[in-house]
């Protein structure tokens, strides 16, 4: 399998070589730890995921934008691997945290890919990933070592160490020249098929299905079918268990939200018992209102209305009263004026008279020249006094 790294891809992909990827099960009993190299990385830290059976037609750009940004913050490493041959694609993701990475298992495993074609997302935890340098495929152990430039091996490890692959030249010869697919080795008496790309040794066709099943070797103390079971069971136990936690914490929050849901209906039912009576007090009151005291006020408001015509009738009279006797008033100042002025000049004629009559009396037995003498009255002199 070889890194993807096409250039339509915007992204910093780099060619990480080429070699063989195999998928192998968690088994307590190991069969093969018989490797004299191995390079192992992530040893069981659950911070290690992988996506399997990527469609072929999703890019770089299009697996960063399935994933999303929420997760792409807690992922360091991205290795997308996939062969020449269709529907064969793997990626590799390592998380810096594993919450996060169970979070993403959780969400992502069964996740469509799209809303147009039926595959589903499919993400397995990987325990660790192990670079084998000395695998015996064929009777004479020839290895071609190749340089792998994979950050996924250990960190204190150079990322440019060479590393055997298990890849026979003569098996592959032999297979490219008569087509052959199986090479065993003598040592072990496994069966390497080249056209499956994996360990054939142990596995068989049933007769009742057809399907591919895995034979005990010699040594083997259970039964194949006992071993599948025990697996089943085992993987369906922690389904099972992570299915009920996962439902009994909805029925959770679903109860203590059906709880706070009742009581804040008491809480409202009470408000609104509440409200309720007040309505009807003061729908009853509004009933007193309209029935006796309305009435007595429109009552009311008529008799204020009527002595109000009435003040007004009233008022407008004495007002033209007041005209009247101001009219009244003026004419009698003015006929009082002209009263004043005759009597003035009446008291003048009556003092001139008694001059005259006063003075016949008096100068009845006068002369003549008295009697027709004249008196000339002097005006008086104005005193012309100069101030110093």
């Amino acid at each position: 399998m070889q890194a993807d790294s096409s250039p339509n891809v915007p992204l910093k992909a780099k060619q990480l070589g080429e070699g063989v990827i195999r998928l192998f099960r968690d088994f307590d009993d190991d069969e093969d730890d018989s490797s004299s190299k191995a390079v192992v990385t992530n040893t069981n830290d659950q911070t290690m995921l992988s996506i399997l059976a990527l469609p072929t037609y999703f890019t770089a750009t299009d697996l960063l934008g399935y994933i999303g940004d929420h997760y792409l913050d807690s992922i360091t490493h991205i290795r997308i691997l996939k062969s020449e041959k269709a529907n064969r694609f793997l990626v590799l993701l390592k998380f810096n945290d594993v919450l996060r990475a169970a979070e993403f298992q959780y969400h992502f495993d069964g996740k469509p890919f799209n809303s147009m074609e039926p595959e589903a997302c499919h993400v397995v935890y990987v325990k660790s990933v192990v670079a084998e340098g000395s695998t015996k495929l064929a009777a004479k152990d020839t290895l071609i070592p190749f340089l792998l430039e994979d950050p996924f091996t250990s960190q204190t490890e150079n990322n440019n160490t060479p590393v055997e692959l298990p890849t026979c030249p003569h098996s592959l010869k032999h297979f490219v020249e008569t087509g052959h697919c199986f090479a065993m080795e003598l040592s072990t008496s496994r069966i390497w098929d080249y056209a499956g790309d994996r360990y054939v040794h142990r596995l068989v066709t049933t007769e009742e299905d057809g399907k591919i099943v895995e034979l005990p070797e010699k040594d083997d103390t259970k039964s194949t079918k006992d071993q599948s079971n025990d697996e089943y069971s085992e993987l369906l136990l922690s389904q099972l268990i992570s299915q009920r936690e996962y439902y009994e914490l909805l029925l959770h929050e679903k109860s203590n939200n059906v709880a706070r849901r009742g009581s804040s209906n008491e809480v409202n039912s009470s408000r609104v018992t509440e409200l309720e009576s007040k309505v009807s007090e003061l729908s009853e009151q509004v009933k007193k209102l309209t029935s006796s005291v309305i009435p007595a006020l429109n009552r009311k408001i008529d008799i204020k209305e009527k002595s109000l015509k009435i003040a007004a009738s009233e008022l407008n009279e004495a007002n033209v009263l007041n005209e009247g006797l101001s009219n009244k008033v003026d004419y009698l100042i003015q006929e009082n004026e002209k009263l004043k002025t005759e009597r003035e000049d009446l008291s003048e004629q009556v003092r001139d008279l008694m001059f005259y009559l006063e003075s016949q009396a008096k100068f009845k037995d006068q002369p003549a020249e008295v009697k027709e003498g004249q008196v000339i009255m002097k005006p008086k002199k104005k005193s012309n006094i100069k101030k110093k």
